[in-house]
């Protein structure tokens, strides 16, 4: 179930509650994605400490976690991050309604490189590329690694067409699976084959002992 604020975090071996911080993170993280990688995890755009729950800092509205490197999407910027080098600095932070100091962890990582891909909404890592999806109906595969200077434009080896807005993507069986907010299924697949369509069977028609009548 997704709630609203980050999910609680479980022992994974005896199913032991570890944290539940619902009132430090009510107003972060969120949703039913999530994702876990060195020593955080990664829930609603927000970096999470992996023992404590805490919040660390953004990461990027969709995140995607291999080999070491946090891959994020954000307003139409795909990111690198290196995870192996992460690390979680304290800093005093003044409360000027409590007239405190208190203290605050700091998400401290690396950015090893960047790229812009207008209208980019969702996206995924396979292989040795990222598999994007745009609004306008398209997805590609972007090489690797991401430009490091972040002003260079991302080398697109593939592009294909779909029918609607790609909303998630899967990789499996060495082929790339597309699915839209429309109700569509893609699949791509190496080689050139004739593209095959399939219609969804018509529903059976509504009559007496099926629905269609109230019984009495």
């Amino acid at each position: 179930v997704a709630l609203r604020g980050v999910d609680p975090g479980h022992a994974r071996h005896t199913g032991q509650l570890v944290h539940y911080l619902l009132a430090d993170n009510s107003k972060v993280g969120g949703g039913a994605d999530v994702a876990a990688g060195g020593d955080a995890f990664f829930n609603g755009g927000t970096a999470f400490d992996l023992k404590t729950g805490l919040k660390l800092g953004a990461a990027g509205a969709q995140v995607a976690v291999a080999d070491g490197v946090l891959y994020s999407l954000h307003a139409g910027t795909l990111r690198s991050l290196d995870l192996t080098g992460a690390k979680v600095e304290i800093e005093e932070v003044i409360d000027r309604k409590a007239l405190t100091v208190k203290k605050k962890p700091k998400w401290v990582i690396a950015e090893t490189g960047s790229a812009k891909l207008a209208k980019a909404e969702t996206f995924i890592k396979a292989g040795s590329r990222l598999y994007v999806g745009t609004t306008v109906g398209e997805v590609s595969a972007v090489e690797l690694p991401l430009p490091a200077d972040g002003k260079a434009a991302p080398t697109a080896s593939w592009r294909a067409e779909v029918s609607g807005r790609p909303a998630h993507l899967l990789a499996a069986d060495g082929r790339l699976f597309v699915v839209t907010l429309e109700g569509h299924v893609h699949c791509f697949g190496p080689g050139k084959v004739e593209t095959k369509v399939h219609e969804l069977p018509a529903p059976p028609a509504e009559g007496p002992g099926a629905g269609g009548e109230v019984a009495r």
